[in-house]
């Protein structure tokens, strides 16, 4: 078998390039590979926001979709119980202080900065103790979000412990 000749058979016009190969960007050429690091925000600027939840409050144990919760809050959808706490402790003490007459959101600010409140989260079909409001916000567990007509939901119980054992 015979090797091709080192020298192209049909005369290229080359346009004064002095190599047919290699060359000096080999490949690194700008425009070349788009470069996401060129970019920094390209995701912000298109409007992508953090998943956003709901946060269902019930007072009463039982079976939450047997149960009407007390009331709601939006939330981003976040890991772990203590940013959904504390945003709930302020927002209703909040709402506690503009009305103060309306007594079950006063009655459930009182229970929830009270000392002796546990807190309970709905997870696989069953109310799982995260134990007292100062204990649950310090070890920071994580919690699971259901996904419920296309909505991210956590369901919290909230009640007095009435054991000195938590």
């Amino acid at each position: 078998m015979r090797s091709p000749p080192n020298s192209p058979t049909q005369h290229h016009d080359l346009h004064g390039a002095s190599r047919v190969t290699g060359g000096f960007a080999r490949g690194r050429a700008q425009g070349n590979v788009y470069n996401f690091a060129d970019e920094p925000d390209i995701f912000f600027d298109q409007g992508v926001r953090p998943t956003m939840g709901k946060v269902l409050v019930y007072t009463m144990m039982g079976n939450p979709n047997d149960t009407k919760p007390i009331m709601s809050l939006k939330h981003e959808v976040c890991a772990t119980l203590r940013p959904v706490l504390a945003k709930l402790t302020h927002r209703y003490t909040q709402i506690d202080s503009k009305f103060s007459s309306f007594m079950p959101f006063k009655m459930l600010v009182n229970i929830i900065l009270e000392t002796n409140v546990c807190i309970w989260v709905y997870e696989d079909d069953m109310w799982d103790l995260k134990g007292k409001y100062e204990s649950a916000m310090e070890e920071d567990e994580e919690v699971v979000w259901q996904l419920k007509n296309n909505t991210h939901v956590l369901m919290i119980l909230v009640v007095r412990c009435y054991l000195n054992l938590l």
